[in-house]
Order: structure tokens, then C-alpha cells, then sequence
């Protein structure tokens, strides 16, 4: 487990505007992990990641970055965001 400082300075770091480039796979993986999810699914070439809330499930699917690049795209780091705020509101509304 990752310290609490780490874990917020992550979460800023990905919610930078505008959307960072350089967030690597395995931060991107750490952000979702620490945010609540877990991996679903990587049989594909895409990862699926998971949190269910009550009757809720959140999902968040993304490519590996593959080639010289090991940086996320940035979609996929708009999606993430977007879809732990959701999470979070509908916790806050619990």
C-alpha cells in the first residue's frame, strides 16, 4: 500500500488540466487500484477494470500502450476521472 501523500499526489497529477501525457501504464493502473477498482478482465487487448457500488457497477476499459510509448492515452486518463467522479458522487449520495 502506497502512502496517503502518494496516493493524493497521484490523483492531482491526473487531474491536471490539460490532461497529462505522461502518466505511464503502471501510475494508471495504481490510480484505478487505489480509487476502488479491480481488474476484470485482460484477455483482450484491452484491460477492464471494475467497482461495484451497491447495485452500481463502474467500468473503466483501456489499451495498453504498446510500442516505443509506455504513456496512457489521454481518453483514457479523461475517462478514468470522469468515471471515479461519478463513483464518488453517487457514494456521497448513499
Amino acid at each position: 500500500m502506497i502512502a496517503i501523500s502518494t496516493r493524493d499526489k497521484l490523483e492531482e497529477r491526473m487531474r491536471r488540466t490539460p490532461t497529462p501525457s505522461d502518466v505511464t501504464f503502471d501510475d494508471f493502473v495504481l490510480f484505478l487500484r487505489h480509487s476502488g477498482f479491480t481488474e476484470q478482465t485482460n484477455q483482450s487487448s484491452h484491460y477492464v477494470y471494475g467497482c461495484k457500488i451497491g447495485n452500481q457497477t463502474y467500468i473503466v476499459t483501456f489499451a495498453r500502450p504498446h510500442g516505443a510509448s509506455n504513456y496512457m492515452k489521454r481518453n483514457y486518463v479523461k475517462k478514468a476521472i470522469e468515471t471515479i467522479d461519478e463513483m464518488r458522487t453517487q457514494l456521497e449520495m448513499e
